[in-house]
């Protein structure tokens, strides 16, 4: 609460040490709000990617080439070394879409089926 003296023409004004902790205050929150404009501002630049990166899987042509851009993107977007995808494909429906592509005696690289996940993550 602002505490009031007489200023010179007889009204109040508040006092000295109210002004000091108003200034303080306001500076505390002009920084705050930088800081929340700084960070939409890295929010912003994720969900741009992200979208980027959705758009560029929705423009795969085959599921070898979803899985290739998956990959490739998850490297990129994060600046990885290398990616693996390993998928939980027990009846093998995903392997035999994949034999549509023409990839039937092959997986795709960097791509592991695997029919439990026990084999990779032991419970």
């Amino acid at each position: 609460m602002l505490r009031s003296h007489p200023g010179p023409r007889g009204g109040d004004a508040p006092a000295a040490t109210d002004r000091s902790e108003l200034v303080g205050e306001i500076r505390a929150l002009q920084a705050r709000l930088a800081a929340l404009t700084e960070q939409v501002g890295r929010n912003d630049s994720l969900l741009r990617k992200t979208q980027e990166r959705e758009l560029e899987l929705l423009r795969a042509g085959s599921l070898s080439q979803l899985f290739e851009r998956l990959i490739a993107g998850l490297r990129s977007s994060y600046q990885l070394d290398d990616v693996g995808l390993i998928l939980h494909d027990p009846q093998h429906e995903i392997r035999h879409l994949l034999s549509g592509d023409g990839l039937a005696l092959e997986q795709p690289p960097r791509v592991c089926f695997v029919d439990a996940l026990t084999t990779v993550a032991p419970q």
